[in-house]
């Protein structure tokens, strides 16, 4: 970890590579949760059908057999976007619309 306290894996792209996807999508929606909370932009970009996936899979040295499950875009934003809360009534329904 540096100074801010932020790993150092998260100054790069984090890849995930894995034989089975079982709970992939729970491991990037984690390391997305975890980049916010030590102030960090993520964004998940890319998953196995994409047509570059085999390429990175070879960029990257990725053992046969595996495949890019998940591609996540870590780093310091250039501007902070501006959330637009809607209010409850908007998002809860009680047993109708």
């Amino acid at each position: 970890m540096n100074k801010r306290g932020i790993p150092e894996a998260f100054k790069r792209a984090v890849l995930a590579f894995v034989p089975e996807e079982q709970r992939v999508q729970y491991s990037t929606q984690n390391i997305l949760v975890a980049a916010k909370a030590h102030g960090l932009g993520a964004c998940w970009v890319a998953g196995d059908n994409k047509e570059y996936a085999d390429e990175i899979c070879r960029e990257v040295g990725a053992p046969k057999g595996y495949k890019l499950v998940s591609m996540i875009s870590i780093g310091h934003p250039a501007e902070q976007p501006r959330m637009m809360k809607r209010p409850l009534h908007e998002l809860i329904h009680w047993g109708k619309f």
